[in-house]
């Protein structure tokens, strides 16, 4: 990957451990609060703090995983097309899952099969669209790298 390529992948993968860290990470000690402590809240968020914890885990993990695999593919020169599929693929996946999951607990869905909830089945295709993107994005990294380095 180009070095201005990494440096939007990193950009990006950055933005989504901040999200993590900042929009599900203070709504799951409130929801822990809440729960477990039945401390009042400054904010008080719908959402339990399973739905919160599982936000925060997945918007982390989204973000490393843009970074780490836009890194491992610097390893060998990327041709032009190919980086902007991987970035293309990259980018849905990983602010499908951190917007995915931010979202599901404030509506109060899990977004994991559809039913007659409109608002699940948003996150139902939009986490289908982002497992579709990380799928592409891990084959054409792994597909890259195993082709030798022609000197």
């Amino acid at each position: 990957m180009s070095t201005n390529g990494f440096r939007v992948m990193a950009l990006n993968g950055l933005v989504m451990i901040a999200l993590a860290m900042v929009a599900a990470g203070f709504p799951l000690i409130w929801a822990v609060g809440r729960e477990f402590y039945h401390s009042p809240q400054p904010i008080n968020l719908p959402g339990d703090s399973a739905a919160w914890l599982s936000a925060h885990m997945i918007a982390l993990m989204s973000g490393m995983v843009v970074i780490i695999v836009a890194q491992v593919t610097r390893l060998k020169p990327m041709a032009r097309r190919a980086e902007r599929l991987l970035s293309f693929a990259l980018l849905v996946a990983g602010w499908g899952n951190t917007i995915g999951s931010l979202a599901a607990p404030l509506l109060g869905v899990r977004g994991i099969e559809f039913d007659w909830d409109w608002a699940n089945n948003v996150l139902v295709v939009l986490f289908g669209l982002a497992a579709m993107g990380i799928i592409y994005a891990i084959a054409a990294a792994i597909l890259h790298l195993a082709r030798p380095i022609e000197p």
